[in-house]
C-alpha cells in the first residue's frame, strides 16, 4: 500500500475560500430574513383609513395595519379646520406622529374589516413621517408575534 503524501495548500487561498463561504452563508441568511419578513407581512391587511384619532380626518398622514389580533395606526400631519400650520397630536412640541396599538375586533364596514377597540396597548410618537413609517412597521412585525393577553 502506498503512502499518501499530505497535500498543501497556500494559506492565503485558504482564508480566501473561507471568506468566500462566510459571505455566502452570510447572503443566505439574509436572504432568509427577507423572505420570513416578506411572509409574515403577506398576512398583514392593509386598511385604507385612519385607525385611531377622533380628528383623524384632519390628518394627511395615516397607516391603518391588521396583524394578528391588533391594530397598529398611525396618523400625522394634522392639520385643523382653517389652519395653515400643522399641529401636534398629544404631548410635545414635536409630536407630530404617532401610532397607536389596540385589540382589533370584527368590523361591520366592507372596507375596513377590522377595527381597532378599548384602550390603547402602546402609544409612541415621532417628529418625523420617516420615523413615524419605520416606528409603524417595526410595531407591525412586533404585534403580529404576540397573541390578545400577551404583554408586551
Amino acid at each position: 500500500m502506498k503512502s499518501q503524501k499530505p497535500k498543501l495548500y497556500d494559506i492565503g487561498q485558504v482564508k480566501v475560500a473561507i471568506e468566500l463561504a462566510v459571505n455566502k452563508a452570510n447572503k443566505q441568511a439574509r436572504a432568509d430574513e427577507r423572505a420570513k419578513t416578506l411572509k409574515e407581512k403577506n398576512n398583514w391587511l392593509w386598511i385604507g383609513h385612519a385607525g385611531h384619532l377622533c380628528v383623524s380626518n384632519s390628518c394627511r398622514f395615516h397607516l391603518n395595519t391588521f396583524v394578528g389580533e391588533f391594530i397598529v395606526s398611525t396618523v400625522g400631519e394634522y392639520y385643523p379646520a382653517n389652519e395653515k400650520e400643522m399641529q401636534t397630536i398629544g404631548v410635545g412640541n414635536k409630536s407630530f406622529y404617532e401610532t397607536m396599538v389596540f385589540e382589533a375586533r370584527k368590523s361591520k364596514e366592507v372596507c375596513c374589516p377590522f377595527e381597532a377597540y378599548g384602550e390603547e396597548l402602546e402609544c409612541i410618537r415621532y417628529s418625523t413621517a420617516g420615523q413615524a413609517q419605520k416606528g409603524h412597521l417595526k410595531l407591525c412585525k412586533k404585534w403580529a408575534e404576540l397573541k390578545k393577553g400577551d404583554k408586551k
